[in-house]
This record gives C-alpha cells, structure tokens and sequence, in this order.
C-alpha cells in the first residue's frame, strides 16, 4: 500500500492522509510504557508507505507526542515532512 500525495500549489507534495499522534506517549508524562517504542515503530511505517503529515500538539501526553514524533522522524530528510503542532491558549503569550 502506498498513500497518494497531492501537489500544493507552492510546490510541496503532501500526501492526502496524515497520521494524529493525540494518544502517543499515553495520557500523561509520567505514563512512559512499551507503547512509545510501538509509536515510533507506527511513525517509522507510516513513512515507509507514504504519510509526509503528522499532526500534534504540546497538550498530547503533556508533550510526550511531540517527542515521540521526533524520535519517529530521525533519519528522514525534514524538508520532506508536513508536521503541524498546535499551540496551547495559555502559551500564545
């Protein structure tokens, strides 16, 4: 299986599905378990067949996503990835 891309108009080819990380690294900081290696295994496939978008955010897992997603990525040539982290209201100072 490999996912489709489509061309943005600046030149950038994404591919159409991206892959949310609100669960990865568990409910919170303090819960680090076998899980997180499978998350960045699941972020390391999901390159292997085609996602270039990931999405995430400080407040999943109280930032552990965010790393998680960092780790998943090593290796892959960054300009290549489409990777949203959403900012929380309390923060935007």
């Amino acid at each position: 299986m490999k996912i489709p891309t489509k061309k943005l108009k600046c030149g950038f080819e994404v591919s159409v599905l991206g892959l949310g990380t609100w669960r990865a690294g568990g409910m919170s900081r303090n819960r680090k378990t076998a899980r997180e290696d499978r998350n960045i295994q699941a972020i390391q496939r999901a390159i292997e067949i085609g996602f270039t978008r990931f999405d995430t955010a400080e407040i999943y897992s109280e930032g552990r996503a965010e790393e998680i997603v960092g780790k998943g990525i090593e290796g892959v040539e960054r300009k290549k990835l489409f990777i949203t982290s959403k900012v929380c209201r309390d923060n935007l100072k």
